[in-house]
């Protein structure tokens, strides 16, 4: 067995048999797909049923740390792969990421990110945004680990609901081990496609990443640019010149990030400047809630 697939799902019944179709299918040979159920409500274990060349674990709804844990314990391989159900892989995407571990130097392996669902313009933004963050992608965690490492670290950590893969992979570089990027090993991954999905994202990956930061610490700038950002917003209402000073940092913002205008159509050039913009102040709001209450109510 040269690898061990790890597949946490949770009410997936609508995509679950995409995602591991495209694994069954992939041109490498050993391998085992373990299916970890985190307690579905839905019609995701009578799907699961009718797929062949799978085990499927059970367990209580525990959040998608606790099932990645349970999987990696039953992973028979020394190298793991922790697969998204709402993804589906290209045909060479395990082949093309497991050549890396011939390098012992090499603890982990990402591939290339794309949007899966290109239905709506926000759909379209977020392609853009992740294809000009590829384009030049310095990768900080992976989804393909050697399984010794992983378990070295402690796995993953079951109190976080956001940024626990980060903190795997901060773990196994400070080891001293390489993480890898390899371009040619695509993954399509569904994403919100309405501003209201989009912008609930945003605010809850923002808040839920304090806890993140309580272990790895906060990113001091970063904070002090939200307020910034903020309190020149707010005391516009009062002074109509701090207005200015939020547009020069929206400017100053389009402008660091005008290399995503590249990756999308002029006529939706609008579009992904509202789309960034707006996205930010609302994972700072988020962020600023979650501080808010770490602070205050815990």
């Amino acid at each position: 067995m040269k690898l061990s697939c790890v597949v946490p799902v949770y009410n997936g019944e609508k995509y679950i048999r995409e995602c591991l179709e495209s694994i069954l299918e992939q041109k490498f040979s050993g391998f085992e797909v373990i299916v970890v159920d985190d307690g579905s409500t839905d019609g995701t274990l009578d799907v699961l049923k009718r797929i062949e060349r799978i085990r499927v674990v059970k367990s209580k709804h525990a959040g998608r740390s606790a099932v990645r844990n349970i999987g990696l314990r039953k992973a028979k391989a020394n190298v793991v792969f922790f697969v998204e159900a709402d993804a589906f892989y290209s045909p060479d995407f395990l082949a093309d990421c497991y050549m890396h571990f011939r390098d012992g130097s090499v603890g982990g392996v990402i591939g290339k990110l794309e949007v899966w669902n290109l239905s709506s313009v926000w759909t379209k933004c977020r392609a853009a945004e992740l294809n000009a963050r590829f384009s030049d992608y310095r990768p900080f965690t992976g989804w393909m680990y050697r399984k010794s490492l992983v378990e070295e670290v402690g796995g993953f950590d079951e109190s976080l609901n956001h940024g626990e893969d980060i903190l795997v992979g901060r773990s196994i570089r400070g080891k001293g081990f390489r993480i890898v990027y390899e371009p040619k090993a695509v993954w399509k991954h569904k994403e919100p496609d309405t501003l209201r999905k989009v912008y609930r994202r945003a605010f809850v990956h923002g808040r839920e990443l304090v806890a993140y930061y309580k272990r790895v610490g906060y990113p001091v700038r970063a904070v002090v640019m939200d307020l910034a950002v903020f309190g020149s917003l707010l005391a516009s209402v009062f002074y109509v010149y701090f207005f200015l000073v939020f547009c020069v940092f929206v400017c100053g913002y389009l402008f660091a990030k005008r290399k995503y205008f590249l990756f999308i159509e002029k006529k939706f050039w609008l579009h992904l400047a509202f789309y960034l913009v707006s996205l930010r102040l609302v994972f700072g709001l988020g962020r600023f809630c979650g501080i808010f209450l770490w602070l205050f109510v815990r």
